[in-house]
This record gives structure tokens, C-alpha cells and sequence, in this order.
């Protein structure tokens, strides 16, 4: 096997989701009905965003109108959904995310990229939760902890950004206690995920209550607003971000019941609660306050100041809301670290099963020491940019990915298999099985002929390609050349329409017959998902780029010393 065979290896899918020498091991252990698994995408998105992002893109960007932002941002991570859950229906026995979406379809490097953005990502994810949880909590007592830490414990220190300056207690001890509650089972975990959900979404619906009862209907007749439907937009590229999340369930897929249908169930629910939520909960601010009366960064407790009842619980809104996503994130990071180790991109002792609690043990100690530390060393809030390109890139890889699904099926390959077959028996003894009957007649199909150049994967995935990369290009363009703006935005359009009308004549692989679901209207709606997710991820800042690359060569670097050696489909070529 050659370097790039190597490199674009893939997974199968297998069947019961086991290795044979795996069968004596304990395997995790299928507790997640619908209901839990809605609960956990929805404790991951609902975070600190809703409370952070809404007062600062409504006074900026989208001023009355900022519902209808979140409305739109919600309709485009919903469209986001569906690839993930086509994927979920595909591949019922492994729990690694878009990480197996990818291995499965574009192969071992690219899965093991992804793989290691999702795994750091997740890692920092909770230290920053940790730390951002804290500064709330303490808050409350108007810093007291911190000052104590640092006046009588004198636990304090002077680094330069982005190193820690002070031992931050709360954070270390919220994030010890989640991590242990998860090393006792699924079922623990899920029990305080579920209640933080059902608290979380009970909190914002109580603030849109309060909205209509103590708001003023003329704050959304405002006039001055003057930003237009491209105000609109600016805001839902920002609030988008509160949505980051919702395909968490995808995590779950071996620990869930009835994975095939109740993990795509479970994102197109949850996002569709996240969105009226979170367009009932900005629609209550603006309500309450002229948009350019917003405060910037206390927006919902500074809205409801003269309401007792209501500024006591919008202040305690992020602090729930982040434990929950706390909570979630660390299921997460466990599962894609296990499910890495076990295809042996990551040590083998990050697969270890716990015979008792069936859940990742090793795993989930070992990001609970790595989570650990960062919140000791660093102030991981301001190195946690680069998730947000991580994001996005996976979103706009998933999509991409399903193309390629749906676009794999190789005529080439098919008749290499079809002379295979027809030359491995002599003609004396040769005889026309049924499955060599059903081989001639889906290969008779594919002789060169009429439309023969739209039978051809290769040129389909060609274009993929050429079309994701070329959206990279003048998505960086556009960013950073403001006098192309009108050329460049009428070159994308154009681009993306021309190549989804050539790629919907192609034909398309035939779907397994028992796939629950399929994304609608390929290659149109995954075209329009790449497109969006590429341009919010080329809008991120610079010194975020910088540390993603940093991050992308240690990838590199990883993955040649061990991953392509260690990794299961070596020993299975062999």
C-alpha cells in the first residue's frame, strides 16, 4: 500500500459494530432514548452565546430585528442538520461524529484532521466553559472568591497573556466534580444533563414571557434603525455561533437506542427548540429596550434592572446554561477520543471500556487531567478563536462529504470488478451466479454510450473538489479586498449555481434500502451549506488563523509518527 492509498483509506461500515477481537471486550452500553439525546445537543448550544451575543448584534448590526437573525441562523445550521443526519442514518455503530462521517467517505487523513480539531477543540471548549462559568458565579458575590484566592491564599502569579494569573478555584472544582459524575455512567450523566436542559430551556422561555408582560411593542417600531436586510445578515453571522452544537447526539450513536433513526431525529428537534427559543428570548430584549439602548455587555440583566424576579433570572440564565454545556462537552470529548483510539489514531488506552460503568474511563480521565491544566496555565479564553474555523470547517466538510457520497459510485470501478469476476473462473467451469447475473445487469448500465460523461464519479468528485476550494479562495479574496466586493459576491453566486445545475445531472449512488434518512434536493442544499460555512470561516481574525495552522502542523506531525502506522485498516491490509 502506497503513501496515498495510505492517506485516503477508509472505513467500512461494519454491521454490528464490533471487530471480531473485539467481542470479549465490554462495549459501551445503549441507555440514550430520543428525549436524552435532544437534551444533550441542546445543553452543548445553549451556552453562554444567547446572553453574550444577542445584546452586541441587535445594538451593532440588526437592531429590532435580531429574532429574525436568529430565525436565519437557525434555518442554516437546520439545513446543517440534515447532512449530519443522513450520515447518523448511514453509519449506526460508531460514535465519532462528523470524524466517522469523514473516515467513512474522503478517508484517513482527512478523518484524523478532523478528528484532532474536534478532540482539541472540545478540550479547550471546557476550560474556557470552566473559566467563563466562573467569572459569572463569582460575580454574584461580587468577586469575593477571587479576591480571597489571591489577598489570603495569595495563589496568584504574573505572567503575560496568554498564561493564568491567579489559581481559579471555582473553575477547577466544577470541572473535577462534571468529570467524575461522568466517570460513574452514562445514566448519572444523563439524569443531570437532561434537568440542565429542561432548567435551560424553561429560563429562556420564562425571559420571553417576561418580555411581552413588562416589554414596550413601539421599541420594535424603532426608526432609527437604518442597517437594511444586510444588518440582518451581519447578525445572523454572529448569532450563529450560539447554535454551535446541536449535532452533540452524533457523539452517542453507540450508547443510543434505536441510533438510525433517533440520532437525525434528535438535531432536526433540538435546533428547531433552539431557534424558538432563542427568537423568543432576543425578541423579549428588544421589547424591553431601544436597540441602541442595549447595553453591550450585560444586555438581558441591564433590560430587566426594574424587575426584580426577572433580573435575578437572567443573571443566573449563563451560569446554568454553561454547566449544561459543561456537562455535554465533556461526553462529547470523551467519545471522540475513544472512538480515534480505537481505530488507532489516538494510544490504545484511550479505547479502554469500563467493565462496570461501560463508559470510556481512560479517555474521560485523561481529558479531565488535560482540561485540568490548561484552566492552571493559561487564560484559555483568549486562545479559543480557532474553534470557531474548526466549526466551520467541519460543517462545510460533512456537506462536502455527503457530495462525495452521493457522487461515489465509480463506473470505473465497476467494470474493474466486472472483468474481475469474469476472469477468475476458466471458461470451462465458468457459470453465471445470480450475483454475477446482478453484477452484469448494474455494470450494462455504465457502457460508454449516451450521457456517459454523467455517469462518471471521478469527474463528479472533481468538481466537488475544484468547487470547495475555489469557495476558499474567493470567500479570502472577498474578505480582504473590499474594491472586488460587487465582482466577487456575483462570482460566488455564479460559481455554486453552475456547478450544482452540471452535478445534479450526474447520476447518483443508490442508497442503502434501509436508510431512514436522506438529505433532499443533492447537490443543491449541501452546495448551499459548504457555501455558508466556508464564508463564515474565512471571516474569522487573523491571530485565530494563526493558531489554527500551529494547531493543523502538530496535527501533521501526529499523524505521520503515529497514526498512519498504528491505524487499524494497516493491520486489516495486510
Amino acid at each position: 500500500m502506497n503513501i496515498l492509498q495510505k492517506l485516503t483509506r477508509r472505513q467500512p461500515i461494519k454491521v454490528d459494530g464490533r471487530d471480531q477481537d473485539e467481542n470479549m471486550a465490554p462495549n459501551l452500553e445503549r441507555k440514550l432514548g430520543l428525549a436524552a439525546l435532544v437534551f444533550l445537543n441542546v445543553s452543548n448550544s445553549i451556552g453562554s452565546g444567547i446572553y453574550v451575543l444577542t445584546g452586541m448584534a441587535s445594538n451593532l448590526y440588526a437592531g429590532q430585528f435580531i429574532s429574525l437573525s436568529y430565525f436565519i441562523s437557525g434555518i442554516a445550521c437546520l439545513l446543517s442538520a440534515l447532512c449530519f443526519a443522513e450520515f447518523a442514518s448511514r453509519i449506526k455503530t460508531s460514535s465519532g461524529s462528523s470524524y466517522t462521517f469523514i473516515y467513512y467517505s474522503l478517508g484517513e487523513f482527512c478523518a484524523f484532521i478532523i478528528g484532532w480539531l474536534l478532540f482539541i477543540g472540545s478540550l479547550t471548549s471546557i476550560a474556557a466553559t470552566s473559566i467563563t462559568w466562573s467569572e459569572y458565579f463569582d460575580s454574584v458575590f461580587d468577586h469575593a472568591i477571587k479576591n480571597f484566592t489571591i489577598e489570603t491564599i495569595q495563589a496568584y502569579w504574573h505572567l503575560p497573556s496568554p498564561f493564568s494569573n491567579y489559581l481559579d478555584i471555582p473553575a477547577i472544582l466544577v470541572t473535577l466534580f462534571f468529570f467524575l459524575i461522568s466517570l460513574r455512567g452514562i445514566q448519572l450523566t444523563a439524569f443531570f444533563n437532561n434537568i440542565l436542559a429542561v432548567l435551560n430551556i424553561s429560563l429562556l422561555l420564562t425571559i420571553t414571557i417576561g418580555g411581552f408582560i413588562w416589554g414596550n411593542i413601539d421599541n420594535l417600531i424603532d426608526t432609527k434603525y437604518s442597517n437594511g436586510f444586510n444588518g440582518i445578515i451581519k447578525g445572523s453571522s454572529i448569532v450563529i455561533y450560539a447554535y454551535i452544537g446541536f449535532e452533540s447526539s452524533t457523539f452517542a450513536v453507540e450508547e443510543a437506542l434505536n441510533p438510525n433513526s433517533n440520532v437525525p431525529l434528535s438535531m432536526i428537534i433540538s435546533i428547531v427548540i433552539i431557534m424558538l427559543t432563542y427568537c423568543g428570548s432576543s425578541l423579549s430584549l428588544n421589547l424591553m429596550q431601544p436597540f441602541d439602548k442595549i447595553d453591550l455587555h450585560s444586555s438581558f440583566p441591564s433590560a430587566f434592572r426594574n424587575v426584580k424576579l426577572m433580573y435575578y433570572i437572567v443573571t443566573i440564565g449563563p451560569i446554568m446554561s454553561l454547566i449544561g454545556s459543561l456537562v455535554s462537552s465533556i461526553f462529547s470529548t470523551a467519545r471522540i477520543a475513544y472512538t480515534m483510539s480505537k481505530d488507532g489514531l489516538l494510544f490504545k488506552c484511550l479505547s479502554s471500556i469500563n467493565a462496570r460503568s461501560k463508559i470510556p474511563d481512560m479517555a474521560t480521565v485523561w481529558s479531565m487531567i488535560i482540561c485540568l491544566l490548561l484552566i492552571l496555565i493559561f487564560d484559555i479564553k483568549n486562545l479559543i478563536g480557532f474553534t470557531d474555523i474548526s466549526g466551520f470547517l467541519i460543517y462545510s466538510s460533512v456537506a462536502t462529504a455527503l457530495l462525495v457520497v452521493r457522487y461515489g459510485n465509480n463506473t470505473d470501478n465497476g467494470n474493474k470488478r466486472l472483468n474481475q469476476s469474469l476472469t477468475e473462473n476458466s471458461p470451462d467451469s465458468f457459470e453465471l451466479s445470480e450475483d454475477r447475473v446482478h453484477l452484469l445487469e448494474n455494470d450494462s448500465e455504465t457502457v460508454p454510450g449516451e450521457n456517459y460523461f454523467f455517469k462518471k464519479s471521478s469527474i463528479a468528485i472533481l468538481l466537488i473538489f475544484i468547487l470547495y476550494f475555489s469557495n476558499i479562495v474567493l470567500f479570502y479574496l472577498l474578505n480582504n479586498f473590499e474594491s472586488l466586493k460587487f465582482f466577487l459576491i456575483i462570482s460566488i453566486f455564479l460559481l455554486n449555481s453552475i456547478f450544482s445545475i452540471i452535478l445534479f445531472f450526474f447520476e447518483q449512488t443508490s442508497s442503502p434500502p434501509n436508510l431512514m434518512f436522506k438529505v433532499p434536493w443533492v447537490p443543491f442544499l449541501p452546495i448551499l451549506v459548504m457555501t455558508l460555512s466556508i464564508y463564515l470561516m474565512m471571516a474569522s481574525e487573523a491571530t485565530d488563523w494563526i493558531l489554527f495552522g500551529i494547531l493543523i502542523i502538530f496535527c501533521i506531525i501526529k499523524y505521520f509518527l503515529y497514526g498512519i502506522h498504528h491505524s487499524k485498516l494497516s493491520s486489516e491490509s495486510l
